[in-house]
């Protein structure tokens, strides 16, 4: 498929876990709404098909809503897997994860602010939010 010719859509992964395109393209937008471990696989694994195939010329703009999970240590395990896989690809850009205002979901934003904080100075940039609007407005400040 020709990338200039894409446009914005939803691939709905499981009952749980969706990627929406957003931007022409240039956006990821996730959504997970389970902790359970079969929609955690699925979500980790199309986020590194994500990384894999991310054009290298086009700044890395990922969001993450997972307002309706919880940390599991299954989850921990993957998105560390991605933060090196994302590190070990060198791409420029920011990803953002949106998380309930409740005990839960400052629990996820305290593993993401400190736990997959990228090493100071790489090109890669990660930040919580509480509402997609807010995140949306941040991963767009890079276009």
């Amino acid at each position: 498929m020709n990338p200039d010719k894409l446009s914005d859509y939803t691939d709905h992964l499981s009952d749980s876990v969706t990627l929406q395109w957003l931007d022409g393209h240039k956006l990821a937008f996730f959504s997970v709404n389970s902790s359970d471990r079969p929609d955690v696989k699925i979500w980790a694994d199309k986020v590194e098909h994500v990384i894999a195939n991310w054009r290298e010329d086009s700044p890395y703009a990922v969001i993450h809503d997972v307002t309706k999970a919880f940390l599991s240590p299954y989850a921990q395990k993957r998105a560390l897997r991605l933060l090196h896989l994302l590190q070990e690809k060198n791409l420029a850009g920011r990803y953002a994860v949106v998380v309930a205002n409740t005990p839960f979901g400052q629990a996820i934003a305290t593993f993401v602010n400190f736990t997959l904080r990228p090493k100071h100075g790489k090109p890669i940039m990660g930040k919580t939010f509480t509402t997609r609007e807010a995140a949306l407005a941040w991963i767009r400040e890079q276009f």
